[in-house]
């Protein structure tokens, strides 16, 4: 039983390594450098126009091409970039509440 166990541990390890490995790999990375596709163009174009036109896009063709936001957005500028689209998307509440009114 001792022996299972052991094997049993250095698998769980083996296992966690591989996932830890994987998760780095999968995080975001900057595709405006060297945009591959048309659509990492046509995304990269939008992402210059602002965040709410590279939103908009990366949404319209979400049943054709699955692209990642933060894959356009310049990683130097990323905190001004989020801090623009969330003060864009709150004008945009604020507009479409009064309307309503």
């Amino acid at each position: 039983m001792d022996k299972s166990r052991t094997t049993s541990l250095a698998f769980s390890a083996l296992l966690a390594g591989a996932v830890l490995f994987c998760a780095g790999a999968a995080r975001a990375e900057y595709r405006c450098d060297a945009p591959g596709s048309h659509f990492d163009r046509i995304a990269c174009r939008k992402a210059q126009q602002g965040p709410m036109a590279l939103r908009q896009f990366i949404h319209r063709i979400r049943s054709i091409e699955s692209l990642y936001y933060y894959d356009y957005i310049d990683p130097h500028s990323t905190a001004a970039v989020i801090e623009r689209d969330e003060q864009a998307a709150r004008l945009e509440r604020t507009q479409l509440a009064q309307a309503r009114r």
